[in-house]
């Protein structure tokens, strides 16, 4: 009996493997976001969040997602996670500072990205 090394079957299969990577791999590919930046939040000045309050301007925090840009502002890395993962708080562990640390992160999308291209963690805004 002939062994074959490459038997069509083979073939077959090592074609799907690598062309499945090649399409999800340029799927992925434009799921990034173009620039973005992390700092950390500046405490809150009470004061000044009461009058902008008492003014009708709202404090600017949590996630605002558009077109163009994320921004996630006065958000602990707990709530980015759970954000992102779609998990509730209590689902998350780790050293208090993943719940006390603020952080503010603006990111740019990809040109011509809508709501079902743009990243993951951002398609539910």
């Amino acid at each position: 009996m002939k062994h074959r090394i490459f038997s069509p079957f083979l073939l077959a299969l090592a074609a799907a493997v690598l062309l499945t990577g090649v399409a999800f791999g340029q799927a992925t590919a434009n799921l990034a976001f173009e620039v973005a930046s992390v700092k950390l939040s500046p405490p809150l000045d009470v004061n000044k969040l009461a009058a902008d309050m008492q003014a009708g301007k709202m404090p600017r925090m949590g996630p605002h997602v558009d077109a163009s840009r994320a921004e996630f502002d006065y958000m602990s890395l707990k709530a980015l996670v759970a954000f992102a993962y779609k998990l509730k708080s209590n689902q998350i562990t780790g050293p208090d500072w993943l719940s006390s640390e603020r952080f503010d992160i603006v990111a740019t999308m990809p040109a011509g990205a809508s709501k079902t291209t743009r990243p993951q963690c951002c398609r539910r805004c």
